[in-house]
């Protein structure tokens, strides 16, 4: 029977009141409403200082005839409705691969995730129970400021269809912009801009005969790979296409759906565009079976396919433009911060969505700088300048910093776009206590998505990641994701960093963790413009991956302004001018070809620090992603007339068809590095040169392999040694070597030593190995009270010795050598030249390549990108052939029974499916490949300008 005794009692109110003291500690927002008010003015402060002054110098650099009448002024639109499907749904039935098959039906063979409806109450909010009007986080765990890092491409677990699903609902800013303050659309007229394609001349009716039989070639390709995405995974966002299933990287809205619609109408396939767009009327985007919102990513294929969608069908199908509105509503409350920059991975449930946030700390450029195309088309349809005031203050801050990072002219792969300068406060300083109680209050700091789901994306499986150069302290990284970059490493949502101090010319701070609580107590925020992230002794620099699309739309958001702005060329001029200094190469080719890539290099812009000397490390790489600068130079060059830059861009363009022309499959690998030329001007081809860059410290290799000879040949000695005297004095004449013993001395000893890690624990003999003082290694373990080693380490191994005896014994003798055989095979030390073949050979390398980050192809569009730009600007017939053996060797490795699939490894003639088929296949790769091959005025460069998931949108007249 349990008794209730004193002691019981006193325990459990000494736990409760435990409890109720640590959750008082942990609520830091006792004054809330106070708080917030501060922490508005803060954000006030910060737009009054840094922000209007973009307003001013947008205002003074466009000549406004007649000032266009924004919506409401500026002030949010009214909620724009969902529309009502009143016709029955739409099925989509399995076709052939030739044809499309379209019929209607009472009962859709798929569902699309629609609004539930809602029943209206007194105070407006929903009748049914909101999942998310409690916090996943207790609000005593909240923390001031959401500021987190995500992945681009990740699939949330799928949700219970048997509970009510969370719906984002517009929330009152934290950091409004005022009316008067909003930057405008320029209002004057379109400045004149030069012809940008080749006037074509008529083709003889043998060209034509034969272009139109590749152009269909290319359609049927397209319709094929449709029709397996309709039938097996409309209305997800991706096919797998050798299983026939489907994943949801991009929240589940449809995303190969929606980026596929302008490539649809391009094709003259105008029935299906129209099926299309009925299944798009029923995307809500108001709710996800993901935490949050890739921003980037949800901009340039969701609503940069609707907007080209509605611009190429004339502005016929307005639903399109309305659900583009739709959804950029829900992504302007990304743009709520103190500064403007957007939190790239934006939380759009009420419960996250409704606390203050900021950017990050190590925001990828890439996705910053590359929102402002669909925007402004945005704006300039609806006539809303709120959605170009969002971008405008972006351009504002990158030209801010532009030429005072480490590379002046260019911005580096990460940034720091929190605008916040955290530094230590004195003890008793008190000038900054408003902004320090406004930063330390309302906090929520929850991760984007469950880690025990998410998925590495570790798509680098040759690259050698205990590789790296150091800079100062800082590593190079080797990253390879999709200008979103996710198919390579760890994903950003991995990344952990602290609060610190501000470091010479860099920032103190970094993203916040659960951990860094407290400190929020000794830290003081300062506004700050963009900077290079918190403690990075060095930035990385590159024209490619994470950084690409932000170079890309300078020229094109040039031309979609009408050349209004002119802040869009100086800023691309200065960063081609550092481009071509800093970052091309040529590289080495047994043809002597003269072509270019563009690399990357990883600096501290300083010749010392911290009293030592530092010096830049550049990489020679070639890599999918960085194969667009050709068409982003040649474009330049003409819209800006900037001399000899049309031939940098066929000199790179050509050097991505060497790329693809130099595997056995025909197709260029995701990434790697080629030996680069010394004189771009003066390159020929040499054999050893390439040897060098394969085997780079060929003496400290050999005498690497020889110092690890000789220790194993010790260790085998004091085996074998051993062994036998345990025979000759044990009587143990037929007791056998124990193999362990003989494997642990020969170790890796037949890998080729370029991947040697060295060597493993070893699994010695415990019993019989005598020492110096005579006892075995049980008796000084005795002497010490100690357990007995298992194996000698290399502290241990010199004081082991072969006893006297042996050595004088010639049966001894023989039977040590007998057993040195079975245990020991020195490993072969290869010449410099036997080593570098050696390594091409099981490498498998191309000639010129010294090492593959990663061998897959993802149907990735940027080379027939700047092929098909190369065409229609210059007309030479060079393009044309080029880019149609491309498509027949894509079509040839990525063809699969459904539709097309990314492969594994390029250098492979057998080649693996991966089973993944992005959108972009449809929406870019395939959409090129017709262009390049269509009549010239399909979609003239002169009439449209095309985002970087081409969608094309209608440049001003």
């Amino acid at each position: 029977m349990f008794r209730l005794r004193r002691y019981r009692v006193f325990l459990i109110v000494a736990i409760l009141t435990c409890i109720t003291v640590y959750h008082l500690s942990h609520v830091s927002n006792w004054d809330g409403a106070a708080n917030l008010e501060k922490l508005k003015g803060f954000g006030s402060s910060f737009t009054d200082q840094a922000l209007d002054r973009g307003k001013e110098q947008q205002a003074g650099q466009s000549e406004p005839e007649n000032k266009p009448a924004a919506a409401n002024d500026g002030e949010a639109p009214a909620t724009i409705p969902t529309p009502v499907l009143e016709k029955a749904p739409v099925a989509i039935t399995s076709s052939s691969s030739s044809s499309l098959t379209l019929s209607s039906s009472s009962s859709s063979q798929y569902v699309v995730p629609t609004r539930p409806a809602q029943t209206p109450t007194e105070d407006n909010t929903d009748a049914a129970v909101d999942p998310d009007t409690e916090p996943a986080v207790p609000a005593a765990e909240m923390k001031q400021y959401v500021e987190q890092v995500g992945q681009g491409r990740f699939e949330g677990r799928p949700l219970d269809s048997s509970q009510p699903k969370s719906h984002w609902k517009k929330q009152p800013e934290h950091f409004p912009i005022p009316s008067a303050s909003i930057i405008p659309l320029p209002s004057g007229r379109s400045k004149s801009i030069p012809v940008v394609q080749k006037a074509f001349k008529d083709e003889s009716v043998t060209a034509k005969t034969d272009r139109e039989r590749k152009l269909l070639a290319i359609k049927d390709a397209f319709v094929r790979a449709w029709n397996g995405y309709k039938e097996h995974a409309l209305p997800h966002d991706e096919l797998m296409p050798v299983t026939g299933e489907y994943k949801d990287p991009f929240n589940g809205w449809g995303a190969t759906l929606v980026d596929t619609l302008d490539t649809l109408w391009i094709m003259g396939l105008k029935e299906e565009f129209e099926t299309a767009v009925e299944a798009v009327k029923n995307i809500d985007f108001t709710t996800s079976n993901r935490k949050d919102i890739p921003v980037f990513e949800t901009t340039i294929r969701y609503l940069g396919g609707l907007l080209a969608a509605y611009d190429i069908s004339n502005q016929k199908y307005t639903i399109l433009l309305s659900k583009a509105q739709e959804l950029a509503e829900v992504l302007m409350g990304a743009f709520d911060t103190p500064n403007r920059m957007p939190q790239m991975y934006y939380n759009w449930a009420p419960s996250y969505a409704s606390q203050p946030h900021r950017s990050g700390t190590r925001v990828v450029l890439a996705e910053l700088g590359s929102l402002s195309m669909e925007f402004t088309r945005l704006a300039q349809l609806t006539r809303d300048n709120r959605y170009y005031d969002a971008i405008a203050r972006i351009t504002n801050e990158l030209e801010a910093w532009q030429n005072n990072t480490k590379v002046p002219g260019l911005w580096p792969v990460h940034v720091d776009a929190s605008g916040c300068y955290k530094a230590k406060r004195e003890v008793g300083d008190d000038a900054n206590a408003g902004v320090q109680e406004a930063l330390t209050a309302n906090q929520v700091n929850v991760p984007a998505v469950d880690d025990s789901t998410r998925e590495l994306n570790a798509d680098l499986p040759n690259a050698d990641t205990s590789k790296t150069t150091k800079i100062g302290s800082t590593k190079v990284e080797k990253d390879f994701e999709k200008r979103q970059l996710d198919d390579a490493g760890v994903p950003p949502a991995a990344a952990k960093s602290t609060l610190g101090e501000k470091t010479g010319s860099q920032t103190g701070t970094s993203k916040g963790s659960a951990s860094t609580h407290q400190q929020f107590d000794e830290i003081d925020c300062e506004p700050q413009g963009l900077a290079s992230p918190p403690h990075s002794k060095s930035d990385k620099f590159t024209l490619g991956a994470m950084t690409d699309s932000t170079f890309e739309y300078l020229p094109k958001q040039h031309l979609l302004l009408g050349g209004q702005i002119p802040q869009y060329q100086t800023m691309y001029e200065y960063a081609m001018d550092a481009a071509r200094k800093k970052l091309l190469f040529r590289p080495m080719t047994r043809d002597n070809r003269d072509i270019l890539f563009s690399g990357k290099l990883s600096t501290s812009g300083q010749q010392e620090l911290d009293g030592e000397e530092v010096k830049d490390v550049f990489e020679a790489e070639a890599a999918h992603l960085t194969c667009f600068a050709g068409g982003m130079f040649a474009l330049g060059a003409k819209v800006f007339g900037i001399e000899g830059d049309l031939e940098i861009a066929s000199k790179l363009t050509d050097g991505c068809i060497w790329a693809y022309e130099s595997t056995v499959t025909h197709i260029m690998p995701e990434a790697a590095l080629v030996v680069k030329c010394d004189d771009p001007e003066k390159c020929t081809w040499d054999e050893t040169k390439w040897w060098d860059a394969l085997d780079t410290k060929p003496e400290e290799r050999i005498k690497s392999v020889q110092e690890w000879n000789q220790r194993q040949k010790e260790l085998a000695e004091q085996v074998a040694a051993t062994e036998v005297q345990k025979k000759l004095d044990g009587g143990e004449e037929n007791a056998p070597v124990e193999t362990g013993a003989a494997e642990a001395a020969t170790g890796e000893a037949t890998e080729i030593e370029s991947h040697s890690s060295g060597p493993q624990k070893r699994q010695v003999i415990k019993s019989s190995i005598t020492y110096e003082d005579g006892g075995t290694a049980a008796d000084a373990a005795a002497k010490k009270n100690e357990p007995v080693q298992n194996e000698p380490t290399k502290t241990t191994i010199s004081k082991v010795v072969v006893p006297a005896d042996t050595e004088a014994d010639p049966v001894a003798t023989t039977l040590v050598n007998e057993v040195m055989k079975s245990l020991f095979t020195p490993m072969p030390i290869m010449s410099h030249e036997e080593f570098a073949k050696k390594k091409i050979e099981e490498q498998a390398l191309p000639e010129s390549y010294t090492h593959i980050f990663s061998r897959k192809y993802i149907l990735r569009p940027e080379a027939i990108e700047s092929v098909f730009i190369m065409y229609r600007i210059t007309g030479d017939e060079y393009w044309r052939e080029k880019g149609w053996k491309m498509f027949t060797a894509i079509q040839k490795s990525t063809h699969t029974e459904i539709a097309n699939s990314a492969i594994h490894d390029v250098t492979k003639e057998l080649v693996e499916h991966d089973n993944t088929m992005e959108s972009f296949w449809l929406a870019e790769t395939l959409k090129y490949f017709y262009l390049l091959f269509s009549d010239p005025s399909v979609v003239s460069l002169d009439d449209w300008v095309l985002n970087t998931e081409a969608h094309p949108f209608k440049r001003p007249a």
